[in-house]
């Protein structure tokens, strides 16, 4: 009985210690402070901007990196580079009188 015991109190304290370092992780990762995972504290590189299906088996994407979009074509074989440009700036509409729309 004495080893059940034990056993039992083990597994608890294993089953604890992995629930703590789950927790510690995901606590890490949603305020940014592990380098390399967005979080709260961190802006995301890259943005799907817009998609568009060609055909039943293509695809054409706009996708923003690091102030770049890309155009790419995603086939259900392979992935083809169309074309790169500078991001274009985010439009903020001006509502009457000069102010921004709040946001």
């Amino acid at each position: 009985m004495l080893d059940f015991a034990r056993y039992l109190a083990g597994l608890v304290l294993v089953l604890g210690l992995l629930a703590g370092f789950a927790f510690i992780l995901r606590r890490g990762y949603a305020q940014g402070l592990i380098p390399g995972f967005p979080g709260q504290g961190s802006e995301r590189r890259m943005r799907v901007v817009e998609t568009l299906m060609v055909d039943p088996r293509r695809r054409m994407v706009i996708v923003e990196v690091d102030g770049t979009e890309h155009v790419l074509l995603l086939g259900a074989e392979r992935e083809t580079v169309l074309g790169r440009q500078p991001a274009r700036e985010k439009f903020t509409p001006e509502m009457p009188g000069g102010e921004s729309e709040p946001q």
